[in-house]
């Protein structure tokens, strides 16, 4: 027993045995959210939380989406839509994202000042990489956001959801069918609305992911 005492004897700035194993060790946590499955569509949100001896730990989210039969992983958001329709469909995606988190962050942009909030929103909400961590809910696609992507980290990680409907008719027909959201494009179809106008919409949906604060 006290041979281990050469443990106390070490210097280094960091990794003591004064600590406890968190604060003395690199860690990773993952810990995975109840599957959803909407239509023939399965998709999961693993919250990864580490902690790398800074100030405070972090996190981030990993997301996993499969058509169940046949079994095939659906990589990305940028899959869901006809190459020729990508563009407008990113576009709703992202304008629908800003909106929402302009008022969970409380974002007033101010013309002819820079704005760092606004600045961190939109720059984490550019393009498709932005958009990685989503699942599929019943009536929208929920996207999640780590700490520090559009916000500081006192912000929490937010989330936000984009509904169907505003970009269903963009969609691959085969992903329509698997998520169970026909009767949304024949809704479409039947109020005869240009490509790049989205059914009138109700009030944005807003959450904070609390785990991550």
């Amino acid at each position: 027993m006290n041979a281990r005492r050469v443990k106390f004897e070490q210097t280094p700035d960091f990794l003591t045995f004064g600590k406890t194993r968190y604060f003395r060790t690199y860690t990773t946590d993952a810990h995975c959210s109840e599957p959803k499955i909407t239509g023939n569509v399965i998709s999961m949100l693993y919250r990864v939380y580490y902690y790398t001896l800074g100030a405070h730990g972090n996190m981030f989210f990993k997301t996993f989406a499969f058509t169940l039969d046949p079994v095939v992983r659906i990589s990305s958001l940028e899959s869901l839509f006809e190459p020729e329709n990508a563009d407008v469909a990113l576009t709703i995606i992202r304008d629908s994202a800003r909106e929402q988190l302009r008022i969970t962050l409380e974002i007033e942009d101010q013309e002819g000042e820079s704005n760092f909030a606004s600045e961190a929103m939109l720059g984490g909400t550019e393009n498709w990489d932005c958009f990685s961590a989503f699942i599929f809910d019943a009536d929208a696609i929920e996207i999640h956001f780590a700490p520090y992507q559009v916000a500081a980290y006192a912000y929490g990680a937010p989330a936000i959801s984009v509904r169907y409907d505003k970009f269903v008719h963009l969609m691959r027909k085969l992903y329509v069918q698997s998520l169970n959201i026909e009767g949304l494009l024949w809704e479409r179809e039947r109020q005869n609305l240009p490509k790049g106008m989205a059914p009138m919409p109700s009030g944005p949906e807003i959450r904070t992911d609390e785990a991550a604060k």
